[in-house]
């Protein structure tokens, strides 16, 4: 089967086709290096963010779908607060993820917060009303901008949780900083070793 758009990506001595660097290439040079670095993510957020204001109407988590881990990370943030009137809180997810996170008292804690877990869709796609959106996933941001035309501010997801509770965006608060990149690498390498459980 050909999977057309879909972006490939293969990490040496992780994902299962690409033992060396030498195999992921097999013996041929790449065409392009691209170096990521902490300035790279930091720049990455930034050239998100094009808020004129602090105050907030929505927060749009799970884009691509929140993983269990992060909706229990939501949760956690959540529990026992409440979202600031007038800001919509959507966790975007899978039905089986959202199954889960119901048998383990997780939608219960983001609803009683205020949120919303929405399964198998995509607030953009739904044209969803909204003047300023935070979302901690760059394609949501990227495409809240063009197809909803609100101002966006891409951020990690606690201050991005922290935001929906106080209704106004309170910065980052050290985004892209050595421990945020390790966080984002934490999660891909479980991902990836996931999938070679599954490969294997």
């Amino acid at each position: 089967m050909l999977l057309r758009l879909a972006a490939l990506c293969h990490i040496a001595e992780v994902t299962p086709e690409a033992p060396s660097l030498e195999a992921a290439f097999h013996g041929q040079v790449p065409d392009e290096c691209v170096t990521f670095t902490d300035d790279t993510l930091r720049e990455t957020y930034a050239s998100l963010r094009n808020h004129t204001g602090e105050q907030i109407d929505s927060v749009i988590l799970g884009c691509p779908h929140a993983s269990i881990r992060e909706i229990a990370e939501i949760a956690s943030l959540l529990d026992g607060q409440r979202v600031a009137q007038g800001v919509r809180l959507w966790v975007d997810t899978a039905r089986g993820t959202k199954a889960m996170a119901d048998s383990m008292g997780y939608t219960r804690i983001i609803e009683e917060a205020g949120g919303r877990i929405l399964c198998d869709t995509c607030p953009t796609n739904m044209r969803m009303p909204a003047r300023r959106i935070v979302t901690h996933g760059f394609k949501q941001a990227h495409y809240a901008r063009g197809m909803v035309g609100a101002e966006v501010i891409v951020a990690e997801t606690g201050p991005s949780v922290r935001a929906a509770l106080a209704g106004r965006w309170l910065g980052s608060r050290g985004v892209g900083s050595p421990a945020g990149l390790s966080r984002l690498d934490s999660r891909l390498l479980e991902f990836l070793h996931l999938l070679r459980g599954i490969a294997g």
